[in-house]
């Protein structure tokens, strides 16, 4: 539920899902057209793709 207020309608909403590997320059991002969980779905089998075979990855979200 978007708050009540004047909305500028000429422009779309995009919205970037990332990752990033601290201490390295490894990084994944996605720019998708909304946030929710068919989104993070999507976000998440990508980066899951993108790993080598048998590493393991922890996520945190802010």
């Amino acid at each position: 539920m978007s708050p009540p207020g004047v909305v500028d309608q000429r422009f779309e909403s995009l919205y970037l899902f990332a990752a990033c590997r601290p201490g390295t320059d490894e990084t994944f991002a996605l720019a998708l057209p909304r946030v929710n969980a068919d989104a993070m779905t999507i976000f998440l089998e990508q980066f899951a793709r993108q790993l080598e075979p048998g590493v393991h990855a922890v996520l945190v979200l802010d």
